[in-house]
């Protein structure tokens, strides 16, 4: 009986302690200028997408008592070798697990199909197996307790024969209580025999995109992104930049790129401080060569990694430490961290540009947005993951390859890459052929459905489709690449594995890095580059080696592609807000890169979130709705006008921090009262101002006069405000002739006045007969 061993869960995760150190490593060999060279898997400081660190575990689950088998040692196992299994048990019921029995079973024989091994991992089949190991668990399990435990098995017991034989092997483990079966788990074990077989070569294209939840973040909500939501968004782009090496391919979109803060000037900063410290750029002062072609590195060896977050400025958790001879802005940058990610990752392996904000080619030429693809492929072309180096000649497709984009696609596009499993081959092959081909002058990259999948966490089989843990999807890796190779160990074949869009954002990449390396560590693959791949497609064309396949449709509309009312509405939202925008100093400050709305409508990523792409098409208002809200014209109290003509004083207010020119207009609710023209002001930053509008009167009675403000082009700009008005325009004319009158009264009734006391007061002159 093999020995068995048991003991209580720790409270820190070995695995967890090994990443702290190899970020710390990496963060040191940054800082002191170790070099720029990486492996492919080597492993990159933890992402903040999840914490995958901590070694998958059975999941505590009411009622039930689940297993899970969390790693093998080794993994790949050697003729002669033991092997030890460790897992966890959880156990959700309310009674104690004792007296438990372990009984580990092995496949008898090698899976021979890529299907068979998924089905039986699945556990939707059953083959023979031999018993290698059983015995007593010999511990208690409490309720709600979480156990882990190890097994060894001893290399003898192993039902491995000859070695032609070699491959992944099932691997079961069952537990029992009382004769009941309690729980079970499943794993494969991949045997190593040494065995002569032509290595597949194999390349795997990693996206550098956002989310759907990047696209909303970026796009949509009141305010530009915080700096804390933009910190965690650029570590996890830079983790996936760090993955950069022989034989994976980083498909960037420079609209990301750009805006996490990758600018010409953070990329001069960059090569600067590259130029300044030899070691920077591999040793090339002393002979150094690129991590393309230098052997490949340990993950402790990394250079790469993006540092932890524990080793990050306060001011941007992002912010990595400076290379030898970095300036202090560079440092204080917060999309220096990107722009030094980009730079490495162009030294140690291939970076492709992709049409700018990763616009879903094939869905815009079903549309014949024409002008639209050729605007992203132009920006793309002057971006600067260009001017960096990254080339612009692979598309790669998020639809079914079809004639109509065929014919779309600028003559720039050199190299495409199709959905897992399009065109398949129409010869009867009993082996898997390279999965690459060509169409004219044109290299096409097929991907295997398979792989891809188990490079995304995902095991699908005609019956589920289900999430893998850590251990499950390498091995699954290492065996379907295994059983790859073993169809045809005579002939060298290319194998293209994709990685979603979508599960790109949510993987940690240091499991990624696992699975890269799951992929390439191993004696019967290898990693290979693009040009290897262009290489081989002209070979295959020259030669007349191409394997037959399936002619290419005149047009497949997939059912989640951006429709058109959806890009009328991102549309309809830009032009709102260049033209809310339009009344500020400086827009850019406050829009931030909402203005893309159009472009990240149409991104290939909305494909597995039809729903978010119409949302975020009518929510990118919201930054120009916040603009107007913080614009108001304060209404006055009832005013009376009785004048014929008037200038009206509006007094403005503004809570934006820089100024703002306006349209003062106003508009009446009565032909009473009639506005002569609009009236532009500029409103300065957190204060006020007021414009003297110009009105005529031309009746009598009470009038709404509503306020309102104005771009350029005629778009409200801020709430509109409502004055009550009481208009007497005859009161100055009645008022004028009846001052007049009683003027003309007064005039005449003095002159009376006066001349009446002037005959009461003259002296009559005496006759001369009363003189004598």
């Amino acid at each position: 009986m093999n020995p068995l061993r048991f003991r209580s869960r720790p409270r820190r995760s070995p695995v967890r302690l090994l990443a702290t150190v190899v970020a710390a490593v990496a963060l040191l060999a940054c800082i002191t200028g170790l070099g720029t060279t990486t492996a492919a898997w080597a492993v990159p400081a933890p992402s903040t997408a999840q914490d995958s660190a901590e070694p998958a575990a059975a999941q505590m689950i009411d009622g039930r008592v689940t297993l899970s088998i969390d790693s093998l040692s080794p993994e790949v196992v050697g003729s002669g070798q033991d092997v030890t299994v460790s897992g966890t048990i959880a156990n959700g019921t309310d009674r104690t697990l004792e007296r438990m029995s372990a009984t580990v079973q092995a496949q008898n024989g090698t899976e021979i199909t890529v299907t068979g091994l998924k089905s039986w991992l699945a556990d939707e089949t059953d083959t023979a197996m031999s018993k290698v190991h059983t015995g007593d668990l010999g511990v208690r399990v409490a309720p709600g307790e979480v156990q882990t435990f190890s097994i060894d098995l001893a290399a003898d017991d192993l039902p491995f024969g000859e070695a032609d034989q070699w491959g992944p092997r099932g691997l079961q483990l069952t537990l029992s209580q009382g004769g009941d079966l309690i729980a079970q788990d499943r794993t494969i074990l991949v045997w190593d025999a040494g065995a002569q077989a032509s290595r597949s070569h194999t390349t795997t294209i990693i996206p550098v995109t956002a989310s759907p939840a990047d696209m909303s973040l970026l796009t949509t909500g009141a305010d530009p992104p915080s700096r804390d939501a933009l910190a965690d968004l650029r570590t996890r782009i830079a983790s996936l930049l760090a993955l950069a090496g022989d034989g994976v391919v980083l498909a960037v979109d420079p609209a990301l790129l750009h805006a996490l803060g990758v600018t010409e000037e953070t990329l001069t900063a960059t090569t600067s401080s590259a130029s300044a410290s030899p070691s920077a750029s591999g040793g090339a002062g002393d002979g150094g060569t690129s991590s393309a072609s230098a052997p490949s590195a340990q993950p402790s060896q990394s250079a790469q990694a993006p540092p932890s977050p524990s080793s990050s400025s306060s001011a941007d958790p992002t912010a990595a430490a400076s290379p030898s001879g970095s300036t202090p802005s560079a440092q204080r940058s917060p999309g220096q961290t990107i722009a030094n990610a980009l730079t490495r990752a162009l030294a140690a392996g291939d970076v492709v540009a992709l049409p700018w904000a990763d616009v879903d080619v094939s869905a815009l030429a079903h549309l014949d947005e024409t002008d639209l693809l050729s605007d992203a492929a132009t920006r793309t072309g002057t971006s600067e993951v260009v001017e960096a180096g990254a080339p612009t000649s692979l598309t790669w497709l998020a639809g079914d390859l079809d004639a109509t984009t065929l014919s779309t696609l600028p003559d720039s596009t050199t190299t495409i890459v199709t959905s897992p499993g399009d065109l398949p081959v129409t010869a009867d092959l009993t082996y898997t052929p390279s999965e690459v081909t060509s169409i004219g002058s044109r290299t096409v990259l097929t991907p295997d459905e398979d792989l891809s999948d188990a490079l995304g966490g995902t095991l699908r089989t005609g019956e589920s489709s289900t999430a893998l843990s850590d251990l499950d999807a390498t091995q699954l890796l290492r065996g379907e690449t295994a059983i790859l190779t073993r169809q045809a160990p005579a002939i060298s074949r290319s194998v293209v594995v994709t990685l979603d869009r979508t599960a790109a954002a949510s993987i940690d990449a240091d499991r990624l890095a696992r699975r890269l390396k799951a992929l390439q560590d191993s004696s019967w693959t290898s990693p290979q580059g693009l040009k290897a791949l262009t290489a081989e497609a002209r070979a295959q064309q020259d030669g007349g080696t191409r394997a037959s396949r399936e002619d290419v449709p005149d047009q497949i509309d997939g059912d989640d592609e951006v429709p058109a009312s959806d890009l009328a509405a991102a549309r309809t939202s830009k032009e709102y807000l260049d033209s809310v925008t339009s009344i500020l100093t400086d827009p850019q400050t406050v829009i931030g890169s909402a203005s893309e709305v159009v472009e990240r409508t149409a991104s290939a990523v909305w494909r597995s979130d039809p729903a978010g792409r119409t949302t975020m098409a009518g929510s990118a208002r919201e930054r120009g709705t916040a603009v107007t809200t913080r614009l108001t014209a304060v209404p006055s109290r009832t005013i009376n006008l009785i004048a014929a003509e008037a200038n009206l004083p509006v007094r403005i207010t503004s809570s934006l921090d820089q100024d703002a020119t306006v349209m003062v207009r106003l508009r009446s609710s009565s032909a009473r009262l009639q506005t002569v023209e609009d009236v532009t002001l500029t409103v300065p930053a957190d204060g006020q101002a007021t414009a003297t509008v110009p009105v005529k009167a031309v009746g009598s009675g009470d009038v709404d006069l509503t306020i309102m403000l104005l771009a350029a082009d005629g778009t409200a700009v801020g709430a509109p405000q409502n004055v009550h008005m009481r208009v007497h325009a005859d009161w100055e004319t009645r008022g004028t002739r009846v001052m007049g009158a009683g003027l003309v009264i007064l005039l005449i009734g003095g002159i009376v006045r006066t001349v009446r006391r002037g005959r009461r007061t003259a002296t009559p002159t005496p006759s001369i007969e009363e003189k004598t």
